[in-house]
């Protein structure tokens, strides 16, 4: 059982054990999955072995979110065709946590777990934001809104403990954009790592300590501050 072959694995590999009488074989799925498709996930073929399956069973408590968050998940997809697919429904879940557990609090009151944000008119003369204009314009709203949380009366409950740069997460599309998040971050004096595929080896850190052991290991030698 794996929670992530049926989007990964063409589902003509399923086949043959699906038509054998007696047989049983348990696929474990999530078509939100899909964004995966960089390493090769098929929604299609989900939605194929799906469709061959005997029974179909769905998970109906979310384990990880606060219950105010899931319901606003919950009612922002209850739309028809949430996902552009027709095959593909969305099912409502309820929370297993208490509404205490994960409550984000400032100045001693509930904020709302879940806001949409929305850049205004673009000044331009065809009233539309570029691409790259849009990213500053967003990226410098995100940093300033870590900076607020992290300096700010926000605690986190039940512990009523303040926040920390390691309760907060930025998802992004590219490598790119998460090196240049954590640069801003980096700038505003916020502690980050990155969580990605590339070698660490290939950070501005590991270049600045092989620099430094450059320099212990050869002291001689005036300039170590250049890349080879």
């Amino acid at each position: 059982m794996n929670s992530r072959i049926p989007t990964t694995v063409n589902g003509l590999f399923f086949l043959p054990f699906l038509q054998r009488s007696g047989q049983y074989l348990y696929l474990i799925g999530d078509p939100s999955r899909r964004f995966y498709k960089f390493r090769g996930a098929d929604i299609y073929s989900y939605l194929d072995a799906q469709k061959k399956a005997e029974h179909q069973f769905t998970l109906g408590k979310n384990w990880r979110s606060h219950p105010q968050l899931v319901e606003a998940v919950n009612a922002l997809f209850q739309r028809e065709r949430a996902f552009f697919l027709e095959d593909l429904a969305f099912n409502n879940v309820q929370s297993a946590k208490s509404a205490a557990d994960g409550e984000l609090h400032v100045k001693g009151q509930a904020i709302a777990p879940m806001m949409l944000w929305q850049l205004p008119e673009s000044d331009s003369k065809t009233g539309y934001w570029t691409a790259g204009k849009a990213s500053e314009v967003i990226s410098y709203a995100v940093i300033n809104e870590i900076v607020d949380l992290l300096t700010h009366e926000y605690t986190l409950q039940p512990a009523n403990r303040v926040l920390q740069p390691k309760d907060i997460a930025i998802l992004v599309r590219t490598n790119t954009q998460a090196r240049d998040y954590q640069a801003a971050l980096r700038v505003a004096g916020v502690p980050s790592v990155l969580n990605n595929t590339e070698s660490v080896f290939a950070s501005q850190e590991a270049f600045d300590f092989h620099v430094l052991l450059q320099a212990v290991a050869n002291p001689a030698i005036v300039d170590c501050s250049s890349r080879h």
